[in-house]
């Protein structure tokens, strides 16, 4: 039996996966990320490449503003700063704000507008205005899916550039499957490049790949750098980590190595408005 992509509501399943899936609430609450803003911040910061790949592909204008919707502590809008006219930097997480303003001073970045607001807000409400680009990197922790791809479209002038997963995402399975933790991955890109078919929106679709080398100065390090994976580990799945870090993690160079680790992908979804 055939079926009509246009028929599937993409929007509702986005809603159905995003409310079972116990995993991804955390990200949907600010004070997740108000209490993991430094290790965030520094992890972007040095240990990847993500962000210098996904600016690589917005072809950007000087003259341009730029909303980023969910900047987190403005690893893309400090990249964006001295490429574009000015960025709005939007995040719901005061904690990354912070660390965006003290990025700024530090660097005398003065184009960079940070704003106190959810991707769910009323933005025309809160004074936010059409952008030339609008971007929203890998935060859409929505269950309105067709909501705000409509509202992205909306507030840009020229052009919206998105990213989400693919597959299962960040999490390494391994260390999942070491703490106990069944793997229950969110909804990704084939649901966001479905909705906007469905929207009569044509959007080219490229991929960002990690290669991933996972590394830390201690097994402690590795413990805490993994409980973004694990909210609200137990006591259990803590001691079954320690036992997993023990036998797998390979010392050299003064620094343990988690080998073997499977690349990441990113899809980045961009279509002209």
């Amino acid at each position: 039996m055939e079926t009509d992509i246009q028929s599937i509501d993409w929007s509702a399943a986005w809603a159905e996966v995003q409310t079972r899936n116990r995993a991804k609430r955390p990200y949907c609450d600010p004070s997740f990320w108000n209490k993991r803003a430094r290790n965030f911040a520094d992890h972007q910061s040095g240990k990847n490449d993500y962000p210098r790949q996904f600016v690589d592909r917005l072809h950007l204008d000087p003259g341009w503003s730029v909303l980023d919707v969910g900047c987190g502590p403005g690893t893309l809008a400090l990249l964006l700063a001295d490429q574009v006219r000015k960025v709005t930097a939007l995040d719901f997480s005061e904690n990354m704000l912070s660390i965006l303003k003290q990025r700024t001073d530090e660097a005398g970045v003065n184009n960079i507008k940070p704003f106190l607001a959810n991707i769910d807000d009323n933005w025309d409400e809160l004074g936010i205005m059409q952008h030339d680009l609008v971007i929203a990197s890998r935060s859409m922790s929505t269950r309105d899916l067709e909501g705000i791809l409509s509202k992205l479209t909306r507030f840009a002038r020229k052009k919206v550039v998105v990213s989400t997963m693919v597959g299962k995402g960040p999490r390494d399975h391994r260390i999942m499957a070491a703490a106990g933790r069944a793997q229950e991955p969110g909804p990704d890109y084939i649901y966001v490049i479905n909705q906007l078919y469905r929207m009569g929106i044509y959007a080219e679709l490229g991929f960002i790949v990690q290669n991933i080398e996972r590394s830390y100065e201690s097994h402690d390090d590795a413990l805490e750098d993994c409980r973004w994976m694990i909210d609200n580990m137990t006591g259990e799945e803590d001691d079954r980590l320690r036992h997993f870090f023990r036998e797998n993690l390979e010392q050299r160079d003064g620094r343990w190595f988690l080998t073997g680790s499977e690349p990441i992908r990113w899809a980045v979804i961009s279509w002209d408005t």
